[in-house]
């Protein structure tokens, strides 16, 4: 992950040398490191220092300004508070020196099962991150027996369920979380249809998008997608890689593409273009977003036997 104005980069590394004081050897640990002045800190340890010998999972997600964290733990605990035995959320407050568990509730209630895959707001405010059924002992909601997405804020010590339906069935798992800067929207991805009158037979992931604040879920693609959607930092668009919706004359490479949908408006944009605006003969895949919404990245290869490269689609509003 990288800040927002591209300072600081978090990022796992089982590296022994990036710092002197690390001290659980070749175990990974999260990192930050500081662009400008080049100095690396070890995010995932506890207040006083603490390292676990065993690591942490990593996954690591940074707040605009840097100075927060979150990751998933490994079975170690890094507070007293931890005493489940499986991975957890914590965000650290590097400018604090302050280390909090996210993933468990104002009554200290966790998890029996690892939760994984943190989102980290822009504010540092608030954590989405999915959890197996076994999760669902951590917000009210839940009932389906199926993974979950949930929304931490550390700061009121409150954990609310995402992946909740809006008129359709939730009956399928709900993965892959990412969070918009205020913390107010999610999107994430589900075999479950969400959502009634999409047309959504359930039977492949969707990208969908749950706003908290109105209680209400949409469904942002057209077709199945394949990995996690990205929101925007401002809340406007959501990027995702997927199949051919109908309608795009341009879409003739029969392969799965990166699509932007604007929230506002309900228009579809497809970010993997060549010039002239056709589909890319490979699939695309890895689809990303700017803060603003303006720019779409994503992965592709020009034939089936060259390189991987990341490109880069300005949206042009």
């Amino acid at each position: 992950g990288v800040s927002l104005d591209g300072r600081y980069v978090v990022f796992a590394s089982t590296a022994t040398n990036l710092v002197a004081d690390d001290a659980n050897g070749t175990a990974r640990d999260v990192f930050r490191k500081d662009t400008l002045t080049g100095r690396v800190v070890i995010a995932s340890q506890s207040s006083t220092g603490v390292q676990p010998t065993g690591g942490v999972t990593g996954q690591p997600s940074i707040s605009a300004d840097g100075t927060r964290v979150a990751f998933a733990s490994g079975a170690a605990p890094l507070v007293t508070a931890d005493s489940n035995d499986v991975a957890d959320i914590y965000l650290a407050d590097l400018r604090a020196a302050t280390l909090v568990l996210a993933s468990r509730t104002a009554a200290g209630v966790q998890s029996p099962e690892a939760v994984q895959r943190p989102s980290l707001s822009a504010d540092g405010r608030s954590v989405a991150f999915q959890g197996t059924a076994a999760a669902s002992v951590l917000a009210t909601g839940d009932s389906d027996g199926q993974a979950d997405v949930y929304v931490a804020r550390p700061q009121s010590r409150t954990i609310t369920l995402a992946s909740l339906p809006s008129g359709g069935t939730d009956d399928g798992p709900s993965t892959l979380p990412s969070i918009s800067g205020d913390g107010s929207l999610v999107a994430f991805s589900s075999t479950a249809p969400l959502v009634s009158g999409t047309g959504d037979g359930g039977t492949s992931p969707d990208a969908f998008v749950r706003d908290l604040s109105a209680a209400q879920t949409r469904r942002a693609s057209s077709e199945n997608i394949t990995g996690g959607p990205r929101i925007s930092v401002n809340g406007t668009r959501v990027a995702f890689a997927g199949a051919t919706p109908g309608g795009d004359a341009g879409d003739t490479n029969v392969a799965d593409d990166v699509y932007v949908r604007t929230l506002a408006t309900s228009a579809l944009y497809r970010a993997s273009r060549i010039a002239g605006g056709n589909a890319p003969s490979q699939p695309s895949s890895r689809a990303a977003i700017s803060g603003s919404g303006a720019l779409a990245s994503f992965t592709n290869a020009p034939t089936a036997i060259t390189p991987t490269d990341v490109w880069t689609t300005d949206l042009g509003q």
